[in-house]
């Protein structure tokens, strides 16, 4: 069963709520993103085999698929990077959620080889659509976190990973 990992996306000014869905399955090492991502989109794979280095985890050495859902509007950017490294590492059980009600946390970022976060422009019509959701919480890199703190009723934690 693959995991998923609430995110969004943003189509012009407006943010639209996207699920980020890892499976590794059989299969010889590599990593396949589909749901009509950019060039962008499709070199997380290479910063998230450097990330997962850096950072001490191990990169599957299965097969692993990432789905980027709506599968039918174009995604655009490296603000899924997050999201993608995170089920990545939850599928691979790596890291575990330690609170119950993680799905209602959504995140968005991009990521370096080095293992930092990369801020983005755009997180505000994210932050509104996450509110709009009913979700809880939205974790951003720290250069994104005063423009989602914007938004009243919706917490957003800004991140910065640490080596294990």
């Amino acid at each position: 069963m693959a995991t998923v990992i609430r995110s969004l996306g943003i189509n012009g000014i407006e943010g639209y709520p996207l699920a980020v869905e890892v499976a590794i399955i059989a299969g010889l090492q590599a990593t396949t993103i589909v749901g009509l991502g950019d060039a962008a989109v499709k070199e997380a794979k290479d910063r998230m085999e450097a990330c997962t280095e850096e950072l001490s985890y191990a990169y599957p050495s299965k097969k692993v698929v990432v789905n980027l859902s709506p599968s039918d509007i174009p995604k655009r950017g490296a603000y899924l990077d997050l999201p993608m490294l995170l089920g990545l590492l939850v599928e691979s059980k790596q890291v575990r959620p330690r609170i119950e009600d993680w799905q209602e946390i959504a995140c968005v970022g991009g990521i370096s080889t080095t293992g930092t976060l990369v801020g983005f422009n755009g997180v505000l019509p994210m932050a509104i659509q996450a509110h709009r959701m009913g979700w809880k919480k939205l974790i951003v890199p720290e250069d994104c976190a005063n423009e989602a703190s914007l938004v009243k009723g919706l917490r957003s934690s800004p991140v910065v990973p640490s080596q294990r």
